[in-house]
């Protein structure tokens, strides 16, 4: 490790738990008190991959919520949605990176695949036929519309956990939940998917006052995965995001997180330039080719050229190219995460990398 200053996460209580961040809490709890630190959690930016998730799902929801023409003469007006849709993303992608030079959208990773497949799929899907008359739902609840529920917010006060469920319909007699996932490379139900449907099956019970039997994920193309909900699994996984609530609240005291840093769990993360941790975790293995694998830390031996610094790492010195908004003058450390390959012993900033110096 180098002289770089590591801040210690000082989050705010954690009262309210979306699935998604009880799937981070139970992945690496570390991560989730560096989203919940208000002087931290914007190094979380939105990236292309990201980007392209939310014009997905806004493009679904249009659809769903009947605002596409008929099946049959929808081709055009789903281009144009599509467009508007990732204008808006640019335009948000922009404002989070203020200084960086966007790529254009042609080039996004990804993105060819998903608007392929997604605007097949749109052009035959129905929207979803909500039921005017509403009724009353279990003791607290109020007034509930009757299903389907399209991106409706969820919460149980009791045990603090609430989100906002994709779709909620009645399948035959019974209720399903179902999450639709916007990434070109789904595959089955992963854990954390599993997980996220079992607590939103719960949120809608509460809701409903109905039991949810079943649950699925769809896919870009319309593929479902679906499974049956277990009411012991949905006690159980509503239990593990209590204690995980409770644990997390009472680590503030100390400000002891636990990380648990992995190839698979920090890929994506942007906390890692910050996270100790994950540096040490990737340093004692660094045969593993999972690693995010143009980060670089170590200390400046030399600036260079413009806006050119040397790295002396133990291996041998690495060139760092830098993007003209970052200045490095005196900074005698450095960790960036999310470059690009600049030659055999050089990196680059990408738009979108995060660099500290120290």
């Amino acid at each position: 490790m180098t002289g770089l200053d590591w801040p210690q996460p000082k989050p705010t209580e954690l009262h309210t738990v979306a699935p998604t961040l009880a799937n981070t809490l139970l992945t690496c709890e570390k991560k989730a008190a560096f989203q919940l630190d208000p002087e931290l959690k914007d190094l979380a930016r939105p990236t292309t991959r990201t980007a392209l998730g939310s014009a997905a799902h806004s493009l679904i929801e249009s659809v769903l919520g009947g605002e596409a023409p008929p099946i049959g003469s929808r081709t055009e007006w789903l281009a144009e949605a599509w467009s508007r849709a990732l204008e808006g993303q640019v335009r948000k992608l922009a404002e989070a990176w203020p200084g960086r030079t966007l790529p254009p959208t042609a080039a996004w990773p990804g993105l060819t695949a998903t608007r392929r497949r997604l605007l097949r799929r749109l052009e035959d899907l129905e929207p979803i036929r909500t039921v005017a008359s509403p009724h009353t739902g279990p003791a607290g609840s109020g007034v509930v519309p009757d299903l389907p529920w399209v991106e409706r917010w969820l919460e149980d006060p009791d045990t603090g956990i609430a989100g906002k469920a994709d779709l909620v319909e009645e399948s035959g007699d019974s209720v399903r939940v179902v999450d639709q996932k916007t990434g070109v490379h789904q595959e089955g139900i992963l854990d954390s998917q599993r997980r996220q449907l079992l607590l939103y099956a719960h949120l809608t019970s509460i809701t409903l006052g109905r039991a949810v039997s079943k649950a699925a994920v769809i896919d870009v193309k319309g593929k479902e995965e679906c499974f049956n909900v277990d009411p012991a699994d949905v006690v159980r996984e509503v239990a593990t995001v209590v204690s995980a609530r409770e644990r997390f609240n009472r680590a503030r005291s100390t400000g002891e997180f636990t990380a648990a840093p992995s190839p698979e769990n920090c890929r994506f993360c942007a906390f890692r330039v910050i996270c100790p941790e994950y540096w040490s975790a990737r340093s004692s293995d660094p045969t593993d080719v999972g690693w995010p694998p143009n980060d670089v830390l170590g200390p400046i031996t030399e600036h260079g050229h413009a806006n050119e610094v040397i790295i002396g790492l133990a291996e041998h010195p690495t060139s760092l190219l830098l993007t003209d908004d970052v200045a490095a003058a005196h900074a005698t450390e450095v960790a960036a995460v999310d470059l690009d390959r600049n030659g055999v012993f050089g990196v680059r900033m990408r738009w979108n990398s995060l660099v500290r110096f120290g």
